[in-house]
């Protein structure tokens, strides 16, 4: 059953048109995410579909009777209304319900000795407890605490005023409400943007479970591949529906890509021998078929190239030197405000090379150490070393590093040896071109900054990046041209960031604040995955643990905990990573053999190919209809299984 259908939908602003023709539809429990770059409509298609904003052209249709529910994006809290009353509001009719019912109840009492009023008022009584008990009303209180704490708010937070939270934490105040609403259609645009790595996962169980039909407008990869069975794509101004998660999207698009591609290209062929043919018989003895070419030529439905959308460059990051083997050293920090601490006996060690991701709830003090290790704080006890020749560039996820009163040209130019005309290529590489150098930073987008810091971390050369959200305010598109950069980068990367599916392109290494040591940190030998995977298993053995046995110490638990790596039991970061290195190596050595045996399958369709080919080019074979027929075939059989062995070569060749 269609619950929500959008046809032909177009919109324009001024001379600039954002959507044309958007068609797509969406059946009841279906939860579809909307991608797309950076300006390319999915916010404005959110806000025709609830009439936020009229539509041009086309028509919204909803299923009968079904309600739609999207986050406001500015809402106005009652001074004295705290968390629980604010969310308890999401249930006006069921509360109302509850009063009347509790009227009611002293009605009876009142009406008791008058037989035909008490029936009466018991039968309205029944109906209005029928209707509240179809709406579980008796658990409503339940269903707060469990949403309020999913979204990472803790009981006391409940009985604080709206008012006292931060924007983001309001923002969450307001995703919760709606949560408990409960509508038909979610519209839900990034959902995650002011979520901790725990409440994303939190959300995304809640979500797969919604019985109702949900559309996420999402950059964040890994909630697309978890919560999404549809992908609708939007890329200038049309949109695409493809069934599947986001990794399956992917597979798909570039599948017809290659497909468009080649159609095209093939197309382009046919078009520069037919036209040459013209020119060649225009006025001779073939005049005729010249001019019937021409004439099919002319009703020719030509084919559009692949267009691409503007995204960031490539790039590389390059460093002036390389630094020591030991990078940094963490020994026994301690940090806090006033009173209050932080954390303390944060200890560890990092290497040359390595990539490592600090994860932990928000308000753990994964940006206050950041900032001590760049030297924008001091700690309040113990050292942080650096080894030889280090380099530091550091990426705030505020962009402290911009003056918002510079121009873009005057922001480089002013904190880089750059003069104007060499600044001006390197400017275009991260997309600001010709009138956008003179912006002042003051007035840019969130993903203009975001390049602007990228621009100025890689004019710098060093062999130390610090980076903290790098991924905020940037497209898709730009975060895969980020996530490469790292990946080739040969110096050392400590990174802050909740996109999940970025640290795991990245990190080689997690550092988890947490109350497992004193407020120190735990280390984990991997991606984010594999981090994940270690924390089930972690919380799977204390399920089964003895009281007061600590699961770090358990011979089966191999999490290296830094601050206590002598614990009697626990399996040692070297013996882990000796472990992981055997079964990469066996890994690596299977992909090879799988590689060769493809190749050598590739070598030989591509002379099976080549012969059907040269068949195929030979006009006697023509003369015989089942024989052209067959060849034909075969060719084209050959072709696809050519192009499925290329793409799994790619694979392999990717994970290798």
């Amino acid at each position: 059953m269609i619950s929500i259908q959008g046809k032909d939908i177009a919109k324009v602003y001024g001379s600039t048109t954002i959507l044309k023709q958007v068609t797509f539809s969406a059946n009841v429990g279906d939860k579809v995410g909307v991608v797309g770059s950076n300006g390319a409509g999915k916010t404005t298609l959110f806000r025709c579909l609830t009439g936020e904003e009229p539509i041009d052209e086309g028509q919204v249709m909803l299923g009968s009777g079904l309600t739609m529910g999207i986050v406001e994006q500015e809402v106005k809290f009652a001074e004295t209304c705290t968390l629980e009353q604010e969310l308890m509001a999401a249930f006006a009719d069921v509360i109302a319900m509850r009063d009347k019912l509790q009227t009611l109840t002293k009605q009876m009492e009142i009406v008791a000795d008058r037989p035909e009023e008490l029936e009466k008022t018991m039968t309205q009584y029944q109906d209005i407890l029928h209707q509240y008990e179809e709406l579980d009303g008796y658990a409503i209180e339940n269903r707060v605490r469990q949403i309020s704490s999913g979204l990472g708010f803790s009981k006391e937070d409940l009985e604080k005023p709206v008012i006292q939270f931060s924007g983001g934490q309001q923002t969450r105040v307001s995703l919760g409400k709606l949560l408990l609403k409960q509508p038909d259609i979610l519209l839900l645009d990034e959902p995650t943007n002011h979520l901790d790595l725990a409440s994303s996962e939190w959300l995304e169980g809640y979500l797969k479970s919604y019985p109702g039909t949900i559309l996420i407008i999402s950059h964040d990869r890994y909630f697309l591949e978890e919560v999404c069975n549809k992908i609708l794509e939007l890329e200038h101004g049309k949109a695409k529906l493809f069934t599947g998660n986001y990794s399956k999207y992917k597979r798909l698009k570039a599948e017809q890509q290659a497909a468009q591609q080649k159609a095209y290209e093939k197309q382009q062929d046919y078009i520069e021998a037919t036209e040459k043919y013209i020119d060649q018989y225009r006025a001779g003895i073939k005049s005729k078929q010249a001019r019937g070419r021409q004439k099919q030529l002319d009703r020719l439905e030509r084919l559009d190239p692949i267009l691409v959308e503007k995204s960031l460059n490539s790039f590389n990051f390059p460093m002036e030197q390389t630094s020591g083997e030991r990078v940094l050293e963490l020994e026994e920090i301690a940090f806090g405000y006033d009173e209050a601490s932080l954390f303390k006996n944060v200890t560890g060690l990092i290497r040359r090379g390595e990539k490592v991701a600090l994860v932990g709830p928000n308000g753990c003090g994964k940006t206050t150490l950041l900032k001590l290790i760049v030297g924008q704080l001091m700690p309040r006890k113990g050292i942080v070393k650096f080894g030889s020749r280090i380099k530091i560039a550091y990426y705030s996820q505020q962009h402290e590093e911009l003056n918002p009163k510079n121009q873009v040209m005057e922001e480089i130019v002013k904190t880089t040896p750059l003069g104007e005309k060499d600044a001006r290529p390197y400017l275009g590489r991260f997309l600001f071109s010709q009138d956008d150098v003179f912006k002042q930073i003051g007035t840019l987008s969130g993903g203009e900054k975001s390049r602007l810091a990228l621009l100025k971390l890689f004019l710098k050369g060093a062999n130390l990046l610090v980076l903290d959200e790098p991924t905020n305010h940037l497209d898709i598109p730009s975060k895969e041209v980020l996530e490469q950069a790292l990946r080739d980068y040969e110096g050392t990367v400590v990174l802050v960031s909740h996109d999940r599916y970025f640290l795991d392109q990245v990190a080689h290494k997690v550092w988890e604040f947490g109350e497992f040591v004193a407020g120190g940190i735990v280390e984990y030998l991997g991606n984010y995955s594999y981090y994940r995977s270690k924390k089930s298993t972690a919380a799977e053995l204390s399920a089964l643990a003895p009281k007061n046995y600590p699961v770090g110490a358990s011979p089966q638990n191999s999490v290296g905990i830094l601050n206590k790596t002598s614990e009697k039991g626990s399996v040692s970061p070297l013996k882990e990573t000796k472990e992981r290195e055997k079964e990469e190596k066996r890994l690596a050595r299977q992909r090879a053999k799988d590689i060769e045996s493809i190749e050598q399958k590739i070598m030989l369709l591509e002379e099976e190919k080549e012969l059907l080919g040269l068949a195929l080019a030979d006009p006697t074979n023509y003369n015989d209809g089942e024989k052209a027929k067959e060849l034909t075939e075969r060719y084209n059989s050959t072709e696809g299984k050519l192009t499925e062995l290329y793409l799994k070569w790619d694979e392999l060749a990717d994970e290798v």
